[in-house]
């Protein structure tokens, strides 16, 4: 067992009553907030409950215990008695065959590629459920990932929560477009004044979030993007995630992108287009891109340029920060 998960299995054995964790920082600078021992035993015997782990189960961590997903993950093992393996964090993790299945794997969309490769040449050993949390899917690792594991699920869940609330049961590419995410039990929800999603845990006050959200039941909901990424354009509102789902099947070929915006004297914001590329698009290629873009889009939605850049920058879950401002083309 690596040393960072010895040494909260110490501190969680010790009977701490609070755990401490840094948010992700993917909008903002991390903070450091104190999660009450009885919310993480709560959230931790939910999914107990629902990936049916006990004495018999295998919990593998390739996560940091430094965030709330890698310490989640000890806890299930804990609490439910399941075996627990781990290994360093990495984009590329081992996770040995010799060990037998796994019940339970967590990991972030970064992960997925290499298990991936691991699976179609055989060097996995059986996983009943992966739990993919960090950041939101895209089609093309939602397809990569089924080949994973029995069961594969997308969470919805941030650190406040002590992980996932939620879960997204991934059986096909389109269902990270298409289909709600369903609460686990003793989670409520509802809308606040700004459309946003409002959490209430077993009683607890509730936990205001920035994340847009369409109910459709009540225990289904959509997310639609996140308030402060609402960008401004000619007096309309554009959703950037709404944008970039809808660009998925084009963009599949490419790197990471993002929707983002550049300020413009008439129309307030100019909708653009990031992508993550080690080289320049042609002329010709963007021209096609934007023209392809605009058939899928409606006017104020359409990126008006596209901006490629080495690398985008990304949280330790590998989740991408996202810009205010795009740079102008130069810059």
């Amino acid at each position: 067992m690596i040393q960072s998960v010895k040494q909260f299995i110490e501190e969680w054995e010790s009977g701490t009553s609070f755990l401490e964790v840094h948010t992700s920082g993917s909008t903002g600078t991390p903070k450091l907030i104190r999660l009450p021992r009885k919310l993480v035993i709560d959230s931790a015997m939910r999914s107990v409950t629902h990936f049916g782990l006990d004495g018999n189960s295998r919990v593998h961590i390739c996560l940091s215990t430094d965030h709330i997903a890698g310490k989640m993950a000890v806890v299930r093992a804990l609490l439910s008695g399941a075996r627990l393996t781990a290994e360093a964090p990495s984009s590329e993790p081992r996770i040995g065959s010799d060990e037998g299945p796994v019940t339970l794997l967590s990991v972030v969309a970064a992960q997925i590629p290499s298990l991936a490769a691991k699976a179609r040449a055989g060097n996995l050993p059986p996983i009943k459920h992966l739990l993919i949390g960090g950041a939101p899917l895209t089609e093309s690792i939602a397809g990569e990932s089924l080949g994973i594991a029995e069961y594969v699920w997308e969470s919805y869940g941030m650190t406040e929560t002590a992980s996932h609330i939620a879960l997204r049961h991934i059986s096909r590419c389109g269902d990270v477009a298409e289909k709600p995410f369903t609460l686990l039990s003793g989670i409520k929800i509802d809308l606040d004044e700004r459309g946003c999603l409002r959490v209430f845990m077993n009683g607890e006050q509730p936990l205001v979030t920035n994340d847009i959200a369409k109910i459709h039941s009540t225990d289904t909901f959509s997310i639609l993007g996140r308030i402060d990424n609402v960008i401004i354009t000619g007096g309309l509102k554009v959703h950037p995630e709404h944008v970039e789902q809808i660009l998925q099947p084009l963009l599949s070929g490419t790197g990471s992108y993002i929707i983002t915006s550049q300020p413009h004297p008439k129309w307030g914001n100019l909708i653009i287009l990031m992508i993550e590329s080690g080289e320049e698009l042609s002329i010709d290629n963007k021209s096609r891109l934007l023209d392809a873009a605009a058939r899928l889009l409606p006017p104020h939605e359409r990126p008006r340029d596209i901006i490629t850049v080495s690398e985008l920058p990304r949280t330790s879950s590998g989740k991408i920060i996202r810009r205010l401002s795009a740079p102008q083309e130069g810059a």
